[in-house]
């Protein structure tokens, strides 16, 4: 979803808390030069801009997400040193079996744990096959407790891997959330700083305070917006 603003949200928030005390001091003026600029206009546009303000910033669902991500990562190499510790149990249970060593994954053990879904499938099958020759792999030491760890491991991944996905999910869906209410207070804003050049118009330091730091990116609003430079970065 397009910002109607160029420059970073908070920028653009700031100047909006910036001039607040400035439209409430001027909101009469503007309701006697227009009745849509009305109470119930003023209070949506400070709705909106406080809704903004108390809306957490991107960067902090990235570092939520990142360390969903660690702990994700953390987990499958949990998984990893499962398998790789049970192998030579395998082997004193089945010495010079590579058909029955296959069927626990050492064939194709790198391109199946790859990835955190593949690892999943990969540690599903383990346990099965695990399972298949419990008597055999508890009778060399690989015992009960540690065929049931490959399901216990196997489930912590999954239930990482959901929550990593839900990180992801909710950063998309705030950063949309955030772009609605910040197009819809930039509209807003743009409504009055249009009217406030006819109401100030021999005012000219009250005019420069009704004006954007930001140039749109629409073409609707663009004269207001082209008299002044962009913020950066």
């Amino acid at each position: 979803m397009n910002r109607l603003f160029n420059g970073s949200d908070a920028s653009f928030i700031s100047f909006v808390e910036y001039r607040r005390g400035t439209i409430e001091a001027d909101y009469a003026s503007f309701t006697a030069f227009h009745p849509k600029f009305n109470e119930e206009y003023k209070s949506r546009l400070f709705e909106l801009l406080d809704k903004a303000s108390n809306t957490k910033s991107d960067n902090v669902y990235i570092d939520e997400q990142t360390e969903a991500n660690q702990q994700l990562d953390d987990q499958a190499n949990v998984c990893r040193r499962v398998f790789q510790s049970a192998k030579f149990f395998i082997e004193e249970a089945f010495p010079n079996k590579p058909r029955i060593h296959n069927q626990f994954g050492f064939n194709d053990y790198q391109s199946k744990t790859a990835t955190p879904e593949r690892l999943y499938v990969f540690m599903t099958d383990f346990y099965e096959v695990a399972k298949t020759y419990s008597a055999e792999l508890i009778a060399n030491q690989f015992t009960a407790e540690k065929i049931e760890n490959i399901k216990v491991e196997r489930d912590k991944l999954k239930q990482l891997e959901i929550a990593y996905n839900n990180k992801r999910m909710e950063r998309g869906d705030a950063a949309d959330n955030r772009v609605v209410i910040l197009n819809e207070l930039y509209e807003m804003l743009a409504s009055i700083f249009r009217a406030a050049k006819v109401i100030f118009a021999n005012d000219s330091k009250k005019l420069e305070l009704y004006k954007f730091p930001v140039k749109t990116s629409t073409k609707e609003t663009e004269t207001v917006d082209n008299e002044v430079e962009a913020t950066q970065e």
